[in-house]
C-alpha cells in the first residue's frame, strides 16, 4: 500500500481546527448576545414597576392632598368628586382621615376647660370614615367654616367687651358715690341698731319679769284648778252611777210597759166582735150588684168597701162564721188553720143620694150557692166611720192573691182610694219607714213575715235582718200607741178581699225581691198632717 502524504493531512486538521475554532465562537457570540437580552428585559420590567409603584405613590399623595383641602374647606371644584371615586387609594384615605379625627380629639383635650365647654369633635369637622375604613361621603362641616364662625365671634366679643369697658368707665364715678352712700347708711344703720338692741334688751327684761310673775300665777291657778277637777271627777263618777242607775230603772219600766202593751194587745176585745155595723143590704139588684143604705150623708166614695155579715151576727157571735181551712206549708204538706169568714165584701161603684149607694160584690168573695148576700145584711168596716176614714201604717209583705208577688203598691193604692189615710209604709229595702207613723195613726197593719230556714237557708242572713227590722217597725209602733192588727184579720174585717190559704213557699216568693236587689215600683203615701 501508498503511504499517504503528511502534506495532505495538515489542512484537514487546520480545517478541522478552524472549524471548531469557529463553532465554538458561534456559540458563545449566541449566548453572550442571549444573555445581554435577558438582563435588558428585568430591567425593563423593573423600570416599569418602579414607575407604576411610582404612580400609586402619586395618586396617594394626591389623594392625600386633596383629602386636606376638603378636611380644611379649601378644596378644588374636581376634589371631592375624585377623592370620593377613587377606590384604590380609599383605604389610604380612610385612614388619614381617621387618623386626621383622632389628633383633632387629641388637641382638644388639651385644651383649658375650667367650665366644660370644650366643642365636641363635630363641633369643627364632622366628617368619618366607614365602619369598613372606607371614605363615601362628603363632609359636612369643615374646618375652614368653623374658622371664621370663632373669628366673627371673637370679633363680636372683642367689640362687646369695649362697649362694656365704655359703659363700666361711665359707671365708676357713680359707683363711687353709691359706696359713700351705703358707707354713710350702713353707719345710721349700726346706730340705729344699738338702740334698738338697748330698748329691746330693756323690754326683754321687763318681759322676763312679767313672765315670771305670769307663771308663777298660772301655777297657783293649776294646782286651785285641779283641785277642783279631782272634785268634779269624784262628782261625774257619782253622777254616771245615778246614770246608770236610772238607765236600768228605765229599762226595767220599758220591759213593765212593754209587758202592758202586749197585756192590754191580748185583752183588747175584737173590733169586729163588738163594733156597730155601718150600714145594711136595702136590695139585690143583680147577680153582682147590690144598694145599701150609706151615701152622701156619710160622705161615701167610690171605692170604699165593706164586709157583709148576716142580720142575726150580733146575736149568735163571732164564733158563728170561725170556718177551718187547709193550709200548705213549704214543704207542701197542709195543716188546719181556723179563719173568720164573712159572706162576702161590697165595693162601691156609684153613689146615688144622701143614703144611698150601689154596690157590686167582689168577684169571688160570695157562696152564691150556700152563703148569699140577701137584704138586711149588714155591713162593717172597722176602718171606717161614716164621715170619717182612719189612718194607718203598713209593714211586711203583702201577697194579697197568693200568686208569690209582694202587693204593697196595690195595697196602698186600693186604702186610699177607700178612703184611708196611709201615713207610711215599711220599707224592706231600706228597713226604714217611708212616711212617718203618728199619733193619728190608729192601725198599723203587719203583713207577712219571710220563713227564716235557718242554716239550710241560703238567705238566711238577709231573712234574718229582715225580720229584725219587722220586729223593730212594729215596736216602734207599739211604742207610739198604735194598735198592731194582722192583715189576714184586718183586712176581711173592712171587706178588702185577701186570700187566706197562702203558702210558705209563696211568702218567701214575694219576698225574694227583698233579698236579691230587684227593682220595684214604690207606692205613695199621703203627707204626714
Amino acid at each position: 500500500m501508498a503511504k499517504k502524504s503528511k502534506e495532505t493531512g495538515l489542512p484537514v486538521i487546520i480545517a478541522l481546527v478552524f472549524f471548531v475554532i469557529a463553532t465554538v465562537g458561534l456559540g458563545v457570540f449566541c449566548y453572550v448576545l442571549y444573555s445581554d437580552q435577558a438582563t435588558r428585559e428585568k430591567a425593563a420590567a423593573d423600570a416599569k414597576a418602579s414607575q407604576k409603584k411610582a404612580e400609586g405613590a402619586q395618586a396617594t399623595s394626591d389623594n392625600m392632598n386633596k383629602l386636606y383641602r376638603v378636611a380644611l374647606g379649601v378644596d378644588l371644584p374636581d376634589d371631592r368628586k375624585e377623592l370620593l371615586g377613587d377606590p384604590q387609594t380609599n383605604n389610604d384615605v380612610g385612614n388619614e382621615l381617621k387618623r386626621i379625627n383622632e389628633s383633632l380629639t387629641a388637641k382638644l383635650a388639651q385644651l383649658p376647660n375650667p367650665d366644660k365647654t370644650t366643642p365636641p369633635l363635630k363641633d369643627l369637622i364632622d366628617w368619618a370614615p366607614e365602619a369598613d375604613g372606607k371614605v363615601t361621603a362628603p363632609p359636612k362641616q369643615v374646618l375652614l367654616d368653623n374658622l371664621v364662625k370663632v373669628v366673627a365671634a371673637r370679633d363680636l366679643a372683642r367689640a362687646q367687651a369695649k362697649g362694656t369697658t365704655g359703659s363700666y368707665d361711665k359707671v365708676l364715678p357713680g359707683l363711687a358715690a353709691a359706696e359713700k352712700e351705703y358707707q354713710k347708711a350702713s353707719k345710721s344703720l349700726d346706730d340705729k341698731g344699738n338702740e334698738i338692741k338697748g330698748k329691746i334688751d330693756t323690754d326683754l327684761k321687763a318681759l322676763q319679769t312679767d313672765a315670771a310673775a305670769r307663771a308663777k300665777k298660772y301655777t297657783d291657778a293649776e294646782a286651785s284648778v285641779r283641785g277642783q277637777l279631782e272634785k268634779s271627777e269624784d262628782d261625774v263618777t257619782k253622777q254616771r252611777q245615778k246614770i246608770a242607775d236610772l238607765e236600768k230603772k228605765v229599762e226595767t219600766l220599758n220591759l213593765q210597759i212593754a209587758g202592758m202593751q202586749e197585756a192590754r194587745e191580748k185583752s183588747r176585745p175584737d173590733q169586729l166582735t163588738y163594733d156597730d155595723p155601718k150600714g145594711k143590704v136595702l136590695r139585690r139588684l143583680s147577680d153582682d150588684t147590690v144598694e145599701i143604705d150609706q151615701g152622701t150623708n156619710s160622705k161615701v166614695r167610690p171605692g170604699l168597701t165593706f164586709s157583709v155579715l148576716p142580720a142575726d151576727f150580733p146575736s149568735r157571735g163571732y164564733l158563728s162564721r170561725v170556718r177551718a181551712f187547709r193550709v200548705p206549708d213549704e214543704r207542701g204538706q197542709y195543716h188546719t188553720a181556723e179563719r173568720f169568714v164573712t159572706k162576702a165584701s161590697l165595693e162601691v161603684i156609684e153613689v146615688l143620694g144622701p143614703d144611698l149607694s150601689k154596690a157590686r160584690v167582689v168577684p169571688g168573695s160570695e157562696d152564691t150557692v150556700r152563703d148569699r148576700v140577701l137584704t138586711g145584711d149588714l155591713l162593717y168596716n172597722v176602718a171606717w166611720k161614716p164621715g170619717y176614714s182612719e189612718h194607718v201604717a203598713l209593714f211586711g209583705v203583702f201577697d194579697v192573691n197568693g200568686d208569690g208577688s209582694d202587693d204593697m203598691p196595690d195595697v196602698v193604692r186600693d186604702l186610699q182610694k177607700m178612703g184611708l189615710t196611709v201615713d207610711a209604709y215599711y220599707d224592706l229595702r231600706t228597713l226604714k219607714w217611708v212616711g212617718s207613723v203618728t199619733e193619728r195613726t190608729r192601725y198599723a197593719i203587719e203583713g207577712y213575715s219571710p220563713i227564716n230556714g235557718g242554716v239550710t237557708d241560703a238567705f238566711q242572713k238577709e231573712k234574718t235582718a229582715l225580720l229584725g227590722g219587722l220586729g223593730a217597725a212594729r215596736d216602734e209602733a207599739r211604742k207610739k200607741g198604735v194598735q198592731v192588727v194582722k192583715a189576714l184579720e184586718f183586712f176581711p174585717k173592712m171587706g178588702y178581699k185577701i186570700r187566706q190559704d197562702v203558702s210558705d213557699d209563696k211568702i218567701n216568693q214575694a219576698t225574694a225581691r227583698f233579698l236579691q236587689g230587684v227593682t220595684v215600683q214604690e207606692p205613695t203615701v199621703a203627707p204626714a198632717p
